[in-house]
């Protein structure tokens, strides 16, 4: 390992300030000058001159207050189903032999007090993908307007 002399460092560390002073950086401030006191001097008759900056840095301005976030749009309403058309189909599928009132017989065996429409809805296509019992069996013969007309049937107990 090299050993250092203490005159070196000392050189070193003094060759630095003088670099950190010819740019304005030896009591930590910031070298560049505020564009808003800087004074430009132009050129007289032909004769090139180098812009000068001149004055001092003053404090940023404080950030304005920023304007309030405006609330979102609010998301589309989701199709609503037919629940006539989901009583008929509850009794009958179209294409199947079977219906889910053959294994379920009355709706009020499936409705639950706390279930949305849109409730319903997810839980009939997990169970017709996941061929829960034996739903599967509806999974070509349901469009998606069946499965939200079905949800919106058993969504309204008074139909």
């Amino acid at each position: 390992m090299t050993r250092h002399r203490p005159t070196t460092i000392r050189a070193a560390c003094l060759l630095m300030t003088a670099a950190l002073a010819a740019c304005g950086m030896v009591d930590g401030s910031d070298p560049l000058p505020d564009p808003s006191q800087a004074t430009v001097v132009t050129r007289s008759a032909g004769a090139p001159t180098k812009p000068s900056v001149t004055g001092t840095r003053s404090p940023a301005p404080a950030p304005a207050a920023a304007a309030p976030t405006p609330a979102p749009a609010p998301a589309p309403a989701a199709p609503v189903g037919d629940a006539v058309r989901g009583k008929q189909l509850y009794a009958a599928v179209p294409g199947s032999i079977n219906a889910c009132s053959d294994c379920h017989m009355s709706v009020t065996m499936v409705r639950r007090a706390d279930t949305t429409a849109a409730g319903y809805e997810t839980m009939l296509r997990n169970a017709v993908q996941t061929n829960l019992g034996t739903m599967g069996q509806f999974g070509d013969k349901l469009a998606d307007a069946d499965f939200r007309d079905l949800a919106a049937y058993l969504a309204s107990p008074g139909i």
